[in-house]
């Protein structure tokens, strides 16, 4: 029987296209899967799988062994395959990114603080030509002590900038940014690009030199229409899920 355009295709029925988009579909199915209904330690089932996905065995199989490439599942003898409890949960659109809850479980450490001259790329990013320095700070982000990101901080130098609490996250972050800039925060204005990691990434990082990494480059802009600051970002890309949630209909402005 044929299917019309506007018929909607169930998950089941996703093993039976090509191979190469079959191994897609499936490796897709089971990380989301895994990253949202296992615990650390608990044991995968198969065939819980296989139900949840419409893949076939052979196919959750494959996804499993790339999962354990990725070191977000492990697979032993006799005690079977269990989350590794590594995953990530970033929002793209969010000042800090990383979920507010359980935030007592993710740690960023300061690696480095300078200050450094204007460039036309800073110039344009804060939208002030006039600037002659900013301040940065590098810090790191881990996740249980397994690195995801890292993560490089700009601000003016001539604005009077006051430290914001440490271990401060995406629940509090506007409390911070009004703590340090004197003024409201109105938007985060964030872009994500993908590249691969350089011999000092992958260091910082714990992942193989050339491996993909995403980059995420975000704006924070204040009430007064403002950016008083600038996040940098890498990010580990096989250990995180990014996420944006973006409101439709209903009134805007």
């Amino acid at each position: 029987m044929k299917r019309n355009a506007t018929q909607p295709v169930g998950l089941g029925s996703l093993h039976r296209v090509t191979p190469a988009p079959r191994i897609r579909h499936s490796y897709a199915f089971v990380r989301s899967w895994v990253r949202r209904f296992s615990s650390p330690l608990t044991p995968i089932s198969e065939r819980d799988l296989q139900r949840a996905t419409g893949a076939s065995r052979t196919e959750v199989r494959e996804a499993l062994a790339g999962l354990t490439t990725d070191g977000l599942v492990r697979r032993r003898q006799r005690a079977g395959t269990t989350a590794e409890g590594r995953f990530a949960d970033f929002a793209i659109d969010l000042p800090l990114a990383y979920q507010a809850s359980p935030v007592e479980r993710y740690r960023q450490v300061t690696l480095h603080e300078d200050s450094v001259p204007s460039s036309p790329v800073l110039s344009d990013l804060f939208g002030d030509p006039a600037e002659t320095h900013f301040l940065l700070s590098d810090s790191r982000i881990e996740l249980d002590g397994t690195p995801l990101a890292v993560r490089t901080s700009f601000w003016r130098a001539s604005e009077r900038r006051r430290h914001s609490p440490a271990g401060r996250s995406d629940s509090d972050m506007a409390t911070s940014f009004a703590h340090a800039f004197g003024v409201e925060l109105a938007a985060c204005e964030a872009r994500v690009d993908a590249l691969s990691a350089s011999e000092r990434l992958a260091q910082q990082l714990h992942v193989t030199p050339g491996e993909p990494l995403l980059l995420r480059e975000a704006l924070l802009r204040g009430a007064d229409g403002v950016v008083h600051e600038v996040n940098v970002t890498f990010y580990a890309s096989r250990r995180i899920s990014l996420r944006v949630t973006t409101p439709y209909g209903g009134e805007t402005g």
